[in-house]
């Protein structure tokens, strides 16, 4: 007679279909990112992308954990003036028929196109950085991989396991 063996499954570890995204410059070290991998990345059995400025000749974290836990890294230019980052996706057009109206005292400042030169904020700098990362995930065969993407920063710290995985199956 044949024996069989018994299998044990582990339900409380989730199936690897996140992906966890970090934007932006690389910041705050590696206490935070440990934190990362304890209380998001590993409970979840969830895979490392990194969204991040390309490095400079002298990177400012060049043996960063984070390079060795990606699984995906893509970078962006950092720019001077973002304007010229809003021009690769539909021209320069939109300088002359947007952009005037965020800079008019008339209409009130916004910090909308903070980044652009002389403009407060920074917030077509994130809308940029979203835009260069949505292009890589369409490039690239991800979108059949991952059922959970989480989009954050390189800077937060997490105190406490956030287990995302339970609240979004079938959403």
């Amino acid at each position: 007679m044949e024996k069989r063996q018994a299998v044990t499954l582990d339900i409380a570890t989730p199936a690897n279909r996140s992906l966890v995204i970090l934007t932006g410059g690389l910041r705050s070290g590696e206490q935070a990112w440990t934190s990362l991998y304890k209380n998001i990345l590993d409970p979840n059995s969830a895979d490392l992308a990194l969204m991040i400025e390309k490095q400079s000749s002298e990177p400012l974290y060049p043996n960063s954990t984070l390079f060795e836990r990606a699984r995906y890294t893509w970078f962006f230019d950092d720019y001077i003036d973002w304007a010229d980052a809003i021009d690769i996706i539909n021209g320069t057009r939109w300088r002359t028929t947007h952009l005037p109206r965020f800079k008019s005292e008339e209409n009130g400042f916004t910090i909308l196109f903070g980044g652009i030169e002389n403009l407060q904020g920074s917030a077509i700098i994130i809308f940029m950085i979203r835009w260069f990362l949505l292009n890589h995930i369409k490039e690239s065969d991800i979108l059949e991989k991952y059922d959970t993407f989480v989009v954050t920063r390189t800077d937060h710290f997490y105190q406490c396991p956030h287990m995302f995985t339970e609240h979004c199956m079938g959403t």
